[in-house]
């Protein structure tokens, strides 16, 4: 008997002695913690009780229902089944506190009853022993305590923006890699204004059953969750695994959006959790543009949880459906000819799509691109980053039709980027190059318009679609910075670079125009190196 008990906190070992007493409780001579136990020797009592209590250490609380109740019928007389049924019946499960040395009741349903008024609750302290009773008694104190906690920081309105979840210490208590970065996201959040959720910091002050009802309430009320995590055996860790599950409980229940949880990871790709199907989205952390995407997911978020009468859908391939629109994130599949979303995720004014070169030559990332437009089921998109660097024409000739960068556009670029069903959803466009396109009054070097499927913006759309010199800024790549960018003069300190555009200049044929680092149009010679920012339509 004796092998088959071991201590709920520590795994030390508890002989038979435990039975001598029949107190129903035991004090673990290794950890000093006092549970709860069977008064019942009884081989297959026992083997129930255990297969119950590892259903509730597994969340498979209606499993660990059914096994209690079997324990009931069996031997309707031990305190310890209607304790543990009561548990089951509140999705109640326990984990240990490394720092406290002892098991904490971590809530998964979110509740307005009171655990001390449970029949089943009631009915196992009428059966217990009088030391057991006593343990019962406080057990129970401590999850109503977590949920009249609950309820009074959801009256205090307090509002996270997102929940960072992260394996903080290794088995050594050393601090993980993943715990620096969310660190740094996590301040960097504060400082533009965010409120972000990172119990290492928000909840410095609180312990027990007041840091699990501030865990608890924080996973509801935060509209999106960064998983920060670069190596997957650490989703497996109780305490990481714990939250994005109870995260997940809530998309479940319809009460977040379906994707609203993000893996981030550095170098290789994250894109499953254990116990949600299918891919969910991820964010490298070595992209250059990493903490951009993480702002967008953050405000996409808050925006489906803010917005009105919102109904939000758990099947494949269904839409989010509100009076306003919502944006979708959807992950990729395979496509059918009426689906094409299933080709790209997006997230707001942010789409990913196709990829190409980012850090070197060798390997390629997923492209990020800025939607400018969307109407008649297509959207307008320029890639986010400045992504190579080429002179807008070898020939020395301002003309775009016959430029040697539109031949690289729809062809090396178009071949390099896009798989076969990702040309597919590409939309062949007809491409204004006419003198209202340029900007400018007079200018003898227009050219005729074009039909492109990959195409460089002109200054009319670059006006049209950017408010301001701050937003026609764009980031250099570190591949694009190895091509030969002309002139250190193309990119600022902060990586902003010169980008072209295809409206010629007027002064001469080989002048042309593009984007500075600062954000204004100019002009340069059309033979040299500058960046290049593709922009296309494609199919929704």
């Amino acid at each position: 008997m004796s092998s088959k008990l071991i201590c709920k906190n520590c795994g030390g070992p508890i002989g038979d002695q435990i039975f001598k007493n029949n107190s129903g409780i035991y004090k673990c001579e290794y950890c000093n913690n006092v549970f709860t136990i069977t008064t019942k020797k009884d081989d297959s009592l026992l083997t129930l009780l255990q297969m119950g209590e590892h259903e509730l250490e597994l969340c498979h609380f209606d499993d660990a229902i059914i096994t209690f109740r079997k324990l009931i019928e069996k031997e309707p007389n031990e305190a310890e089944s209607y304790f543990n049924l009561a548990l089951a019946e509140f999705r109640v499960q326990y984990l240990k506190d490394e720092i406290n040395n002892c098991l904490q009741p971590i809530c998964h349903e979110i509740t307005e009853k009171s655990f001390v008024k449970n029949k089943n609750y009631l009915k196992a302290i009428s059966l217990a022993s009088s030391d057991a009773k006593e343990e019962y008694i406080k057990k129970a104190n401590e999850i109503d305590r977590i949920n009249n906690e609950f309820y009074r920081l959801k009256e205090e309105n307090i509002n996270y923006d997102t929940f960072i979840c992260v394996k903080v210490s290794d088995e050594d208590g050393r601090k993980t890699n993943d715990y620096s970065k969310a660190c740094q996201i996590y301040w960097y959040l504060k400082e533009k204004g965010y409120n972000p959720f990172f119990s290492e910091f928000t909840l410095i002050n609180e312990v027990g059953t007041d840091y699990e009802a501030h865990i608890l309430y924080a996973l509801y009320n935060a509209p999106s969750m960064l998983l920060i995590c670069s190596d997957d055996e650490y989703l497996e860790t109780k305490w990481v695994k714990n939250e994005y599950k109870r995260f997940n409980n809530f998309i479940e229940n319809a009460e977040k959006n379906k994707n609203s949880i993000a893996i981030l990871f550095k170098g290789n790709p994250i894109e499953k959790i254990p116990g949600k199907k299918g891919r969910i989205q991820g964010i490298d952390l070595d992209n250059i543009s990493a903490i951009e995407i993480i702002e967008k997911f953050i405000k996409d978020n808050k925006e489906i949880i803010n917005s009105d009468n919102v109904s939000i859908i758990f099947e494949d391939d269904e839409k989010i459906n509100t009076d306003k629109k919502v944006d979708n994130l959807v992950t990729k599949t395979e496509t059918t000819s009426k689906n094409y979303s299933s080709l790209f995720q997006r997230a707001g004014d942010i789409l990913i799509f196709g990829s190409y070169y980012n850090k070197d030559d060798k390997t390629k990332e997923p492209l990020m691109w800025d939607i400018l437009e969307e109407k008649d089921g297509k959207v307008l998109i320029v890639t986010h980053n400045i992504i190579d660097s080429k002179a807008f024409d070898t020939n020395n000739s301002n003309n775009y039709k016959k430029s040697s960068i539109r031949q690289w556009l729809n062809n090396d670029f178009y071949n390099n980027a896009f798989n076969e069903l990702e040309k597919k959803i590409l939309v062949s466009s007809i491409i204004d190059n006419s003198l209202e396109s340029t900007g400018y009054d007079d200018n003898k070097y227009i050219c005729e318009n074009t039909d492109d499927k990959v195409f460089l913006l002109s200054i009319k759309e670059v006006d049209t679609y950017f408010d301001d010199a701050f937003s026609k800024k764009s980031i250099v790549t570190p591949y694009a910075e190895n091509k030969n960018l002309c002139m250190d003069a193309n990119m600022d300190a902060n990586r902003n670079g010169w980008w072209w555009v295809r409206s010629p200049g007027s002064d001469d044929s080989h002048s042309g125009h593009g984007v500075s680092w600062s954000g204004h149009i100019g002009d340069g010679d059309v033979e040299h190196r500058s960046g290049v920012r593709p922009a296309c339509w494609i199919k929704l």
